[in-house]
């Protein structure tokens, strides 16, 4: 119990609530500050997700025209390596683009 007419008493408690109270004050600023981090890059990094899904079916789009283009032209052999190669590396693109590992 706190005798009250102890002033070195007095002055202590109440230094021990204010220290406390300051201590609480900034773990409570700390997590004020971890928690609104963790938003911002939660928030950037579905900003970086939405762009790569667009990036993807931007690509998807466009190479499925290029790739029904020249699959009705007569190309010669080398050429077609190379087309199939392309489409190798577009489909690596994606895959990465979506999340996921390179197709092997």
């Amino acid at each position: 119990m706190l005798n009250f007419y102890d002033t070195e008493a007095v002055k202590a408690f109440t230094l021990k609530i204010l220290v406390e109270n300051r201590e609480l004050s900034e773990s409570l600023e700390y997590e004020r500050r971890s928690s609104t981090d963790w938003f911002n890059r939660f928030k950037e990094a579905e900003a970086k997700a939405a762009g790569a899904d667009k990036a993807a079916a931007i690509l998807d789009s466009v190479s499925e025209e290029i790739f029904k283009t020249l699959e009705t032209a007569d190309l010669p052999a080398e050429v077609n390596n190379v087309i199939a190669f392309l489409g190798h590396c577009l489909n690596d693109a994606k895959a990465v683009l979506k999340g996921g590992p390179p197709n092997e």
